[in-house]
């Protein structure tokens, strides 16, 4: 039999084992840190973590993780802020702004949207569809 030794589990394995740590890991993909107090909103409003789950204990798992996989000379797949004390996917941080994008093409107007099959109008008509010359 190999020993159990020879064969570290990697960072990966170790994150898809500890199931709070793969919710945290989820929730984290979209590059924004989050403290535990929003992290844990955030999974129990998607289900990623259980009711019953609580700051402190999202707190101590997720720094276990983080101790023990750099114990081992390995790089965590989510790292803790030491200021805000905020966790992330650990690879550079997503500074770009949130941004809504609008709900139709600046340059199509809602008349134009809402009769597609309608005839081609001219630049100059007078019924040219949301007071555009």
């Amino acid at each position: 039999m190999d020993d159990p030794q020879q064969h570290a589990p990697s960072d990966i394995m170790e994150i898809r084992a500890n199931t709070i740590a793969a919710a945290a890991l989820a929730i984290l993909q979209d590059g924004k840190p989050r403290d535990t107090a929003t992290l844990l909103h955030d999974g129990i409003a998607t289900g990623a973590l259980p009711a019953s789950a609580t700051r402190d204990s999202l707190y101590v798992t997720l720094t276990d993780y983080i101790t023990r996989i750099i114990a081992r000379g390995q790089r965590p797949e989510i790292v803790e802020d030491r200021i805000t004390k905020a966790f992330r996917v650990n690879h550079p941080v997503d500074d770009w702004p949130d941004v809504v994008l609008p709900s139709r093409p600046r340059n199509v107007c809602s008349v134009r949207i809402q009769r597609p099959g309608g005839p081609a109008l001219r630049p100059g008509a007078s019924t040219w569809p949301c007071g555009l010359v």
